[in-house]
């Protein structure tokens, strides 16, 4: 009586193995049709050192103020000030990945039962937006990806482009700042001089010299 069931198995364990098969094919299919195409964008920034680089033993040798300051620009290009800039934009706003548009039947389910949260397009972009200044290199590397073609280049070359007026705008405040010291240094001299003309005018009329 023991051995029946055993003998049943034995004689259905095809069509056990086949519907297991067919259950993780459609598994695997269905989550292979949920998950959307990905679209990657990629862009080089290049920062020249103003400094000649420094030769040794015929190898290049990036001094560290040098790497410091092209590690600092990757803090800016994903800083807030740059995203928030690019993200203003009317072409970046009229985006899919800004709007936050399903990209896939199931993301629509998720969001329509509140499963899936709507987080806001700044937080999303420090998240999709990844930058890197690998180490003896005179370059930043910066790349996103998005569900929809053409977005993520888009984006992409918002945020490059805002950079490049953030920096300029640094750049042109660091001018405007020795500019200004420069000037402040020139009057203090002139009083300085100044000043010594009338100690050394003095000095001839008590000494009763020409």
């Amino acid at each position: 009586m023991q051995s029946e069931p055993s003998h049943a198995l034995l004689r259905h364990r095809w069509s056990i193995v086949a519907s297991w098969l067919a259950l993780s094919i459609s598994s695997i299919v269905g989550i292979w049709v949920s998950m959307p195409s990905r679209y990657l964008a990629k862009a080089k920034i290049e920062v020249s050192p103003i400094v000649p680089q420094l030769l040794s033993d015929g190898k290049t040798d990036m001094n560290q103020p040098y790497e410091s300051y092209r590690f600092s620009q990757v803090d800016h290009i994903t800083g807030m000030e740059v995203l928030g800039a690019a993200l203003s934009r009317d072409k970046v706003r009229a985006t899919n990945w800004y709007r936050a548009v399903p990209a896939t039947k199931l993301e629509g389910w998720l969001g329509y039962l509140g499963v899936k949260e709507k987080r806001p397009p700044q937080e999303r972009l420090v998240e999709a937006l990844e930058a890197e200044a690998p180490r003896g290199k005179q370059h930043i590397y910066v790349s996103m990806s998005t569900s929809t073609p053409g977005e993520a280049g888009l984006i992409l070359d918002a945020v490059v482009e805002e950079y490049r007026a953030f920096a300029g705008r640094r750049d042109s405040d660091a001018e405007l700042g020795i500019i200004t010291a420069m000037h402040k240094e020139i009057q203090d001299r002139q009083r300085d001089v100044t000043a010594l003309q009338e100690r050394a005018a003095d000095l001839r009329t008590r000494l009763g010299t020409g």
